[in-house]
């Protein structure tokens, strides 16, 4: 991190209303604060039932 980066901790809550578990391998998401856009990547997040 440099001095003009900052960091921050988000959630994601991921539901799946289908009765079959969804396998998720990974995901990109774009988050956007005050006209600001970061990136957010995601590797090997799991099972979700």
């Amino acid at each position: 991190m440099t001095l003009f980066e900052s960091g921050m901790v988000a959630k994601l809550r991921v539901t799946n209303p289908n009765p079959e578990a969804l396998t998720i391998d990974g995901a990109s998401f774009k988050l956007i604060l005050d006209d600001k856009m970061g990136t957010i990547d995601l590797a090997d997040m799991g099972l979700v039932d």
